[in-house]
């Protein structure tokens, strides 16, 4: 069999999940030949291997830039709808990932599985945008979401008509990213040199509002009993900020700027717990799925979480941590939380371990075998 992976793209190389999906059919399927066709944000024309053996091919658009209305958008997809299209003549199946190569479950005439990584919120709410998603909805062989909180959020908006078509694969670790815990890069034996013997809290991701940045690090700084990693980028208005409130912050907080995927395991594995918090404004944002988080439960590390149901749920469900009351906004409720945890970290740590086998990107295999029955 051959799969077309249609999809738009910042680097390839940092999209785990579409390296997971493809080991995993893989294994299921055994003669199965992949390419990737895509869009790259900065519009340049490339081609080659990705380090897991898969090649790729990404075009340029004409119509690239000018307004950032619908009619651009329209003109856009439709270009890399074109291009596409010739590439791809002989192949037995389309995996589309996420909702903006939309022309492609709308008109190709090819096998098609649509793999929402999110709420596609741009394509459906009015009702002529809903018809057209019934239609896309239709012609898929299926439809695959991160979550079920995302499935039930769609259908009772009535975008979703055919419930049987569409499947829930979360975005959990697999176990080759799971055993890169017990190295040991350059990034982190700098860190160590800094922490000591010293436990620390870790976070990522917190480059966003959205995700409660300086909520977080207040809460942390207000009880001054354990140390924090930041893993990624991190605005240095954030940074100035904290230093402003809390002079001493650097003998708490460590920011590490940007770590290549494969080096984050040994912060996580390593780790006391992890704190994940977003906004709940968006759809998207509320009922988000985080690597993150899933990584550290995948580890046996317990979480603080906010109230967005799909981490709420799961950490609910298993008793692997904390899901305080608002989405992390309030930051004497952080700080409650994290004396929590601490004051009663051995039941927590306890549930994690005991759970960690549930967050196994393996554990859903069956999932990937039913695509094809």
């Amino acid at each position: 069999m051959k799969i077309a992976y249609i999809m738009l793209t910042n680097g390839l190389e940092y999209d785990d999940r579409i390296r997971k999906e493809m080991l995993s059919m893989k294994e299921v399927l055994g003669d199965v030949e992949f390419k990737i066709f895509g869009f790259h944000g900065d519009n340049r024309t490339e081609s080659g291997m990705l380090s897991y053996g898969v090649p790729y091919e990404l075009v340029s658009l004409k119509s690239r830039g000018g307004s950032k209305g619908l009619i651009s958008m329209l003109r856009k997809e439709y270009d890399f709808y074109k291009q596409i299209v010739p590439k791809i003549k002989d192949y037995d199946l389309l995996w589309v990932c996420d909702h903006q190569p939309f022309f492609f479950p709308l008109l190709s005439p090819k096998t098609i599985i649509w793999d929402l990584h999110e709420i596609p919120a741009t394509i459906i709410g009015s009702r002529i945008k809903n018809i057209l998603f019934h239609r896309m909805e239709r012609r898929c062989k299926w439809l695959i979401h991160a979550n079920h909180e995302r499935i039930e959020y769609l259908s009772n908006r009535g975008v979703l008509c055919k419930p049987c078509k569409n499947l829930v694969l979360r975005n959990y670790p697999d176990q080759k990213w799971l055993s890169e815990g017990a190295s040991t890069p350059q990034s982190y034996t700098k860190f160590k040199e800094w922490l000591g013997n010293e436990e620390y809290v870790y976070l990522q991701g917190i480059n966003s509002e959205s995700r409660y940045p300086l909520q977080t690090l207040f809460a942390i700084l207000e009880i001054k009993k354990i140390k924090a990693v930041v893993i990624g980028n991190i605005s240095e208005e954030v940074k100035r900020q904290v230093n402003e409130k809390y002079p001493d912050a650097d003998k708490y907080i460590y920011y590490t700027g940007q770590v290549v995927q494969s080096e984050t395991a040994p912060f996580m594995a390593h780790c006391k717990f992890s704190i994940v918090f977003y906004t709940m404004k968006t759809a998207n944002n509320r009922y988000c799925e985080p690597n993150r988080m899933f990584q550290c439960l995948g580890l046996g590390k317990p979480v603080i979480v906010g109230c967005n149901e799909p981490m709420k749920n799961a950490v609910v469900q298993y008793g692997n941590g904390i899901a305080i009351e608002s989405d992390g906004s309030i930051i004497e409720e952080n700080v409650e939380a994290i004396k929590n945890m601490m004051n009663y970290y051995e039941k927590y740590l306890s549930n994690a371990v005991k759970s960690k086998k549930e967050f196994s990107w393996e554990a859903q295999n069956d999932v990937i075998k039913n695509l094809f029955l």
